[in-house]
């Protein structure tokens, strides 16, 4: 933002803004990672990733109530097949039997998909520049991550071994998505059919890598 020289248009920002981006601190990444890092250690990272990645599924289905988005008939079996295609990889192909390895970890990853798919639509009302709104966000994320820390036993600091490597990833890989804000152009692009389809397909690639311990990043 110095660099950029945005810090001054943080005065543009009303008071509902404020408000709004502390609301959205607390989606994400508050919220967010907090419940994803505890369904991560309760089920095998493999599976909890696909699940996770069923969150444009679930923002297409938000989308619905929220910015009042019409879906066809087409598109709307289509959510279906992909989520028949998550309690396919949540019960290791055992659908009939219903039996989960850990549901309580099914339930946490689902719920992710919620936060951050509420995370973007509540985002696309926002009109201010992304880069100060996403210093925000994170800016008002603090406060809320570290009450967590106050009253939880289980804090521990990591070690540096590895974490220049996931700073990286995360710098290369999220950075540039989260930044980037949900138009409806795009949204009307993940309702469609091929969309939601081409996502299908390739949880039933990725859920090859069950067997594998660390699946190919693609």
């Amino acid at each position: 933002m110095l660099i950029q020289g945005k810090l001054d248009l943080i005065k543009n920002f009303s008071k509902s803004d404020l408000l709004h981006c502390a609301f959205l601190g607390l989606l994400n990444p508050c919220l967010y990672y907090i419940i994803l890092f505890k369904g991560y250690d309760v089920l095998p990272a493999q599976e909890a990733m696909v699940i996770n990645f069923s969150w444009p599924i679930m923002i297409v289905i938000l989308s619905i109530p929220i910015l009042k988005q019409k879906i066809d008939i087409k598109s709307f079996l289509s959510i279906i097949v992909c989520y028949v295609g998550v309690v396919v990889i949540a019960s290791k192909g055992d659908v009939f039997s219903m039996q989960f390895e850990n549901s309580v970890g099914v339930v946490y990853i689902l719920i992710t998909t919620v936060i951050w798919s509420l995370f973007w639509l509540f985002n696309t009302k926002n009109s201010n520049d992304s880069v100060v709104s996403l210093f925000l966000i994170f800016l008002f994320s603090l406060p809320y991550i570290l009450m967590i820390f106050y009253w939880s036993d289980s804090f521990v600091i990591p070690s540096l071994n590895g974490e220049f490597g996931i700073i990286d990833r995360n710098l290369l890989l999220f950075a540039p998505i989260t930044i980037v804000k949900f138009s409806p152009s795009i949204l009307a692009d993940l309702t469609s059919p091929f969309s939601i389809i081409s996502i299908a397909c390739e949880y039933g690639i990725s859920s090859d890598a069950f067997d594998e311990e660390f699946p190919p990043i693609t």
